[in-house]
């Protein structure tokens, strides 16, 4: 029985021995999401959030949206909106958006006493400020649209999928968490959506882009950029399908030049007039092409930026299930050529109007 004992111990011993080694090797080589890891179904309940019973309600600071239909509907409600509506806006139910963000830093550096508070609150704000060479400051992720519904750290909720938007990538986490939202690398939780640099221009233009000096202490900066953005928008034979955007911002900045010989945006009047057609087409042939004349004219006060927004959508006739794919055999172009007058213009209050577009 003392010998029966005794193997019955050894036994044990030498299988717990050898679990322990599987669950070591499985440790040290953790498997690599596939493509298929994303086609999860049980995630399609994630599309619509039925806790928000309007278009959307502010949840710790940022933003909810019931659903993608719910966000498009705000989105062009806000583009209808006076400037003191839209202020109002960002900052309901204790939502401050990355735009608010932005311009409460500006008021900041334009009332700044002296240069060590001027430095100090830039060095406080780097997660959202950017200061390129030329001492223009700008958004750490970019001037576009989404910026009025993303909060500092960029995200937002559609349904129950959690969204960030940065300035060279996009990240989805299907599952709502934060944890997921920033870890390193895709998981089944988790699309990390490299924005392409791909453009091509008819007229061998890679963007819209003009500045003006007047009286050694004033600058206007006029501008045109394309930002891509997409969106989880169920499923289809099984794998998950995308809406894909190509959002167009028209932009100006008015600037001014403090005490310490920095430029600054200030607020002051704007008037934009833009004139021209945008165009998203495939590299291959089979693919879908879409264009748009952009004409407007718009004017505001006491704003530090101007804009004008626009997007071309796709995903609503045809099923993208590689956002990925999708951007980097896509390219889009600007033309200022087809349209002929009015020529695209920008004037601001001390600064004299001048036109941009292609050279």
């Amino acid at each position: 029985m003392k010998n029966l004992s005794k193997f019955r111990i050894m036994a044990a011993l030498l299988t717990l021995a050898w679990v322990t080694s599987c669950q070591k090797t499985d440790l040290e080589t953790p498997a690599k999401p596939s493509r298929s890891d994303f086609d999860r179904a049980e995630y399609s309940k994630n599309i619509i959030d039925e806790s928000v019973s309007g278009p959307y309600s502010v949840k710790n600071g940022v933003m909810h949206f019931r659903d993608l239909k719910s966000f498009d509907e705000t989105v062009a409600k806000f583009k209808t909106l006076s400037d003191t509506e839209k202020a109002l806006f960002v900052n309901d139910g204790g939502f401050s958006s990355y735009s608010n963000e932005f311009t409460k830093i500006l008021v900041k550096l334009n009332n700044a006493q002296d240069k060590s508070e001027y430095e100090k609150i830039v060095s406080q704000n780097k997660d959202i400020l950017e200061v390129n060479q030329d001492g223009m400051l700008r958004p750490r992720i970019g001037d576009r649209s989404m910026n009025d519904f993303v909060n500092r750290e960029g995200i937002i909720y559609i349904g129950k999928v959690l969204y960030m938007f940065g300035k060279t990538e996009q990240r989805i986490a299907f599952d709502g968490e934060v944890t997921t939202l920033k870890n390193a690398e895709e998981s089944k939780q988790l699309m990390i959506l490299k924005l392409p640099t791909n453009v091509k221009n008819a007229r061998n233009c890679f963007g819209f882009y003009a500045q003006r000096e007047q009286n050694g202490n004033r600058r206007a900066t006029a501008s045109t950029g394309v930002a891509t953005e997409s969106y989880f928008n169920g499923y289809s034979g099984g794998g998950p399908t995308y809406i894909v955007q190509f959002k167009l911002r028209v932009l100006g900045y008015p600037e001014k030049k403090n005490f310490w010989g920095n430029y600054n945006n200030y607020d002051t009047d704007n008037d934009l007039t833009a004139a021209f057609t945008f165009g998203v087409f495939p590299l291959n042939s089979g693919g879908q092409s879409k264009s748009m004349a952009v004409t407007d004219d718009v004017s505001n006060h006491n704003q530090y930026s101007i804009t004008i927004d626009r997007a071309l959508v796709f995903g609503d006739l045809q099923t993208i299930s590689d956002p990925n794919a999708f951007l980097n055999e896509h390219v889009y172009y600007l033309d200022d050529a087809t349209l002929g007058p009015p020529s695209n213009t920008y004037s601001t209050r001390g600064v004299s109007i001048f036109q941009y577009g292609c050279p």
